[in-house]
């Protein structure tokens, strides 16, 4: 009897041991079949030069929605209330089998933490207060055409950047980061520092606060930045300047319908003669992200309206951009979206989007994933796809 009971405790001890400790598998296919078309303008800002002949395309699409993903988590329960935990998330390119964020192993997420009941530390490679603000703030929850969250954060501010440097993606994500995450009630805290590119001249170093509250029907957000351009952005001996963004945004659920609204800015850097190649329009080697405007401003509405078992998505935002010189850049970016869950981890969707842009504007229609030109300053690119969603 005392062996059998030995046995017993043991297994028992096993047991507990297993159980404090969990990893699992996680992941997300997203794929469409759709239509596009770039629209055509001009190579510069309000110039003469015309720019590729509007150009057609059927497709299909990994990540409309939301970014195809395969990703490992973990927990750890240490006990006195103190839990371990970390993220290998890697962006899967479903249409072809290849990895998305510029072949990155595990380019969605890379980190490691610890927590309590109220608060957390984490450290790696993670999505940025800024980005999970603006997220949270609009209907399309930074996927589809027409989402304003891939317009405003990382489209600019990673020019010239590569996988692995230490800023590809600032401000979506951020490398080489350490996150704090406090919560009390209906408030959470967040607070982001980065080392970008760790080099003696500090590029790509960044510090980004969020604040956010959630009761009832009511959700608010807001978020500031301050990052050094990215050494991709400027050139060998130039010194970085720092770059600010801000937002604020928020939801109220009324029922038969959730509203959102929101407003973003961005300022840009002052000395236009340290930009690199790859930052400056019209360039050899130049980025088709590159800017010469001095700042961009983003006002966004949208809704998230029930219709039967699945939801209607509709979203309108306005950006505009200031130059030195000259008249303003402005884009009008809309998407409507129709979702329908034919279980609780599979859905079928009809998306719908465009960007009507001026003469000194040159803003793409983005997705989750994947974008649609535009073929130069002044076109006005637009999409439609049809697509499916299973979460495992």
């Amino acid at each position: 009897m005392k062996k059998i009971s030995a046995v017993a405790l043991g297994l028992s001890l096993a047991g507990v041991a297993q159980a404090s400790s969990s990893v699992s598998i996680y992941g997300l296919l997203d794929l469409s079949v759709g239509v596009s078309r770039t629209g055509s303008g001009t190579t510069l800002p309000s110039g003469r030069v015309a720019g590729a002949p509007s150009q057609s395309l059927r497709r299909v699409d990994s990540g409309l929605g939301a970014g195809s993903r395969l990703g490992f988590r973990g927990v750890e329960d240490l006990g006195a209330g103190l839990k371990a935990n970390f993220v290998l998330e890697m962006g899967v390119g479903a249409d072809t089998g290849n990895f998305n964020q510029g072949g990155l192993g595990f380019g969605r997420q890379s980190f490691v933490g610890l927590g309590g009941s109220n608060w957390s530390v984490s450290l790696g490679r993670q999505y940025t207060p800024m980005d999970l603000a603006l997220a949270t703030s609009e209907p399309m929850g930074g996927g589809y055409w027409g989402n304003v969250t891939n317009h405003a954060a990382g489209i600019y501010d990673n020019v010239g950047a590569t996988p692995g440097d230490g800023t590809y993606q600032l401000m979506a994500r951020a490398d080489n980061s350490v996150l704090l995450t406090g919560s009390t009630d209906a408030w959470t805290a967040k607070l982001m520092l980065a080392a970008g590119n760790e080099n003696p001249r500090g590029t790509g170093r960044m510090v980004n606060a969020a604040l956010a509250y959630a009761s009832g029907p009511v959700a608010a957000t807001v978020s500031a930045a301050r990052f050094r351009q990215p050494a991709g952005m400027i050139t060998a001996t130039a010194s970085p300047e720092w770059i600010s963004q801000w937002m604020a945004g928020g939801s109220y659920d009324f029922g038969v319908l959730k509203l959102y609204a929101g407003a973003f800015g961005q300022n840009g850097p002052d000395n236009e003669s340290s930009r690199s190649a790859a930052a400056t329009p019209g360039a050899v080697g130049a980025s088709p992200f590159a800017y010469a405007w001095d700042r961009n401003r983003y006002l966004w509405l949208g809704a998230r309206v029930p219709l039967g078992t699945g939801a209607v998505l509709a979203q309108y935002s306005r950006a505009k951009f200031s130059y030195r010189e000259g008249g303003d850049g402005s884009s009008d970016i809309y998407g409507v979206t129709y979702e329908h869950p034919l279980s609780k981890r599979t859905l079928l969707y009809a998306n719908y989007g465009g960007v009507r842009n001026n003469a000194r504007a040159n803003s793409f229609l983005v997705a989750a994933i994947p974008l649609v030109g535009p073929n130069g300053y002044g076109a006005s690119p637009r999409a439609f796809s049809l697509g499916m969603r299973h979460t495992f």
